[in-house]
């Protein structure tokens, strides 16, 4: 006996073996933050302190060698300081921070940033929108979506190497429209897992054909990735942080940081002095 499959039915079969469950933005942040933890637990999530080990290397063009220091990450509520400590003359670290009204970033030498904290001092949005670190701090974008009201985009689901992600596209509500900003999310937990900025620098109109040919665009990406989740005071953080930017154009640079955090105290008294670089 033959098996007929009717071709309507077995375009359905076939459908719903490849179909993409597409969300709307606020159902995937809502989704997310229950990956994070209950009401009550993200409620009682008013201050964060996360410290551990870093380790930054220049992969390609950067000079510096691979250096190791210390890491810290504050928030407090809308407030946030991340600070990178390494044990060098040329390059002590980096630190940036919000206090609520400013944001303020370090040098490395007098008038001096490295590149990223000269990236985030021009685009200090980046920083006070909660954009960087993820769940890591209590100022972390999609806590604060309400307050903030920025524009989100539903950007359906990203292959990067062999796995997918849920794709959200995240602007202020004011400004912004120079960097492309995306949250990915894992398609069965919904825990944020990757956080991509991407900035093209074009040229202007050259006056001539020959300048024109010596001009190049630069691409500034800069992808962070979050692993190892462990539940901490009823909240799913991860342990592992890593960092890469990546500047293509005129010159190649590519810089890696690997975080570590090995001890986290919830809703402890911050010293509100933290949140200013000075």
């Amino acid at each position: 006996m033959r098996l007929c499959i009717p071709f309507v039915a077995l375009a359905v079969l076939l459908g719903s073996a490849g179909a993409v469950e597409k969300l709307k933005p606020e159902d995937l942040i809502a989704r997310h933050l229950e990956s994070l933890g209950t009401p009550e637990a993200r409620a009682r999530y008013e201050t964060c302190i996360a410290n551990g080990t870093v380790t930054m290397g220049g992969v390609v063009g950067g000079g510096v060698g691979e250096l190791t220091g210390k890491l810290s990450i504050l928030s407090d509520g809308g407030k946030v300081r991340v600070g990178m400590q390494f044990p060098s003359k040329s390059f002590p670290g980096d630190h940036y921070a919000f206090d609520g009204t400013d944001v303020t970033v370090s040098t490395i030498q007098a008038g001096t940033r490295s590149m990223v904290g000269a990236f985030l001092y021009q685009n200090s949005y980046l920083v006070s929108e909660g954009v960087l670190s993820g769940v890591l701090t209590t100022n972390w974008a999609l806590l604060h979506v309400d307050q903030r009201k920025p524009k989100l985009s539903y950007k359906g689901l990203r292959k990067i190497g062999e796995k997918r992600y849920h794709a959200l596209g995240y602007r202020p509500r004011k400004g912004g429209d120079e960097i492309e900003i995306t949250f990915l999310f894992d398609p069965e937990t919904f825990r944020h897992l990757k956080t991509e900025l991407r900035y093209e620098q074009r040229n202007q109109i050259a006056p001539n054909s020959a300048a024109s040919a010596k001009q190049v665009d630069n691409t500034l990406v800069i992808m962070e990735d979050f692993e190892s989740f462990s539940t901490v005071e009823g909240l799913n953080l991860p342990s592992l942080y890593r960092i890469e930017a990546n500047l293509t154009g005129a010159r190649t640079l590519v810089y890696r940081w690997l975080l570590t955090l090995n001890e986290f105290f919830l809703n402890k008294p911050v010293d509100p002095s933290y949140f200013k670089i000075n």
